[in-house]
């Protein structure tokens, strides 16, 4: 029996397709049921471990109901009917897109059609094998029989597994439930989504599988600092990395991520290699560190710290950055330095730890975050210091709330303290008793005032002191 996860609808073709799967489906297998993903409701969506999400559009329709049949349009007895093949796809879509940028997963998400109340025979009569093809419909004696039923997911798994995706494992499986039902408990084995950025030292070496996952969620969006224990793993990190630059088009360049041939030779001689995101260090004959550490988005602990700071000594990396970058939001962070030293990256980068860190990231760019500078020009350089950087996230990873970012950043709070606080006025007018088109006062009839009163009675005083004062200075104060 079926996991059913949500109520059956009130639909009654939907109704009774849900019934037959919950008791013809195995056990393992999780139905979740008229869900709106990316304002798409699809009817069905059947996750089997293993193999896929299957998005499935239920027709209640009976042979007599239906007139005639278009690839595009089926003709009903009251209305006209959409392709419903094409509605399943379109809703496999918006599933796929919202896991691959909630969790950086590329599932195998399959569309399929169900009849509850057609037969195969009706089927062909009715010629909807042209709206679509066998294996990827359903008919009433595939409901009826839990064989014919797990057979008819299985072929249509088979007619689309050598497309490139993630496989549904155990782990995948837990984040996606975890993901669409927010009370599933995840098992403890199964490390929180990797997020904003992961820390390795692999001490030990590194497996061929561990490099291809470190790319992999590098792409997907993650921050990566590696350390690894010699020259040789560090190259074959990098041959990785540029394969997968080159599959996807891009290379890095100067600390950002450009569309088209990386050319660039790969040194591993320097010890360490910095892009976008991405840092790479060689422990050769520099530590004597022996275990393997993962951190994820800067959660440590004091013996974990106190090796992080052993690494940025013997090492270019930038223990200090990392800290306010992670630091947690429920503290003061005060940061003391020099011209040149890094300050703006150090607070672009915390941006980009709030906004993409696992557990409550920022949901809204220009109401959730404020930043003062002194100056206009600062203001500006942050800004697009920071669009720069959500840039280089949207050509790395292709993820559309980068992009979404980006045009909030128009209107976020990133301004002179001045500039901060006139808004906060126009925001709260009613409040302080102003109206919302108040402005402030220039101040400059007012300093002339001020200076010719001062200047009048200095002139006046030291005319009655002196007579000849008048003709010792050199301009007359009528004029000011």
């Amino acid at each position: 029996m079926a996991i059913m996860v949500d109520k059956k609808s009130d639909n009654e073709g939907e109704a009774i397709t849900w019934g037959y799967f919950r008791r013809n489906l195995p056990d393992d297998c999780i139905v979740y049921a008229s869900r709106t993903v990316k304002t798409r409701q699809y009817d069905l969506c059947v996750l089997i471990p293993e193999k896929a999400l299957f998005i499935v559009e239920v027709k209640g329709w009976s042979p007599d109901y239906i007139v005639s049949v278009t690839n595009s349009e089926i003709t009903l007895r009251d209305r006209t009917s959409k392709n419903p093949y094409n509605q399943a796809l379109g809703y496999r879509y918006a599933m796929l897109n919202k896991i691959r940028d909630d969790l950086s997963l590329n599932p195998l998400v399959l569309a399929m059609v169900c009849y509850p109340h057609l037969s195969r025979e009706d089927y062909l009569a009715k010629r909807l094998d042209v709206v679509s093809e066998e294996e990827v419909t359903l008919f009433e004696e595939d409901l009826k029989d839990s064989v014919k039923l797990l057979g008819k997911f299985q072929r249509c798994f088979d007619s689309q597994k050598s497309t490139e995706h993630d496989e549904l494992t155990p782990k995948n499986v837990a984040y996606i439930r975890h993901k669409l039902e927010p009370d599933f408990d995840i098992n403890g084995s199964y490390a929180i989504h990797p997020g904003y950025s992961r820390l390795r030292v692999l001490p030990s070496g590194i497996q061929g599988i561990e490099i291809q996952q470190i790319v992999r969620e590098y792409f997907a969006g993650t921050k990566e600092y590696v350390f690894v224990e010699s020259f040789n793993d560090m190259h074959r990190i990098l041959i990785e990395l540029k394969s997968e630059f080159s599959k996807h088009n891009l290379r890095p360049e100067r600390g950002n991520i450009r569309i088209g041939k990386y050319n660039d030779d790969i040194d591993t001689e320097a010890g360490s290699y910095r892009i976008f995101n991405f840092e790479l260090y060689c422990l050769e004959g520099k530590s004597s560190i022996s275990t393997e550490v993962l951190i994820e988005e800067g959660r440590y602990n004091d013996d974990q710290k106190e090796l992080l700071e052993q690494l940025g000594k013997v090492t270019e990396f930038n223990i200090q950055q990392y800290f306010v970058e992670h630091a947690p939001d429920d503290v003061n962070v005060l940061v003391k330095a020099g011209a040149g030293t890094g300050k703006t990256y150090s607070m672009v980068s915390r941006i980009a730890y709030l906004c993409n860190r696992s557990v409550d990231p920022i949901a809204d760019f220009k109401d959730d975050i404020a930043m003062i500078t002194f100056t206009n020009d600062a203001a500006d350089n942050m800004k697009s210091r920071i669009k720069k950087m959500l840039m280089n996230y949207f050509i790395l990873t292709g993820k559309e709330k980068y992009a979404q970012i980006i045009i909030d950043l128009t209107e976020a709070q990133i301004s002179t303290i001045h500039k901060f606080a006139i808004s906060i006025l126009h925001d709260e007018c009613t409040g302080f008793g102003l109206s919302n088109d108040s402005e402030v006062a220039s101040g400059i009839f007012d300093r002339r005032n001020f200076y010719r009163f001062y200047l009048n009675e200095y002139y006046r005083k030291n005319m009655e002191d002196n007579p000849d004062f008048q003709k010792q200075i050199f301009f007359s104060p009528k004029k000011y």
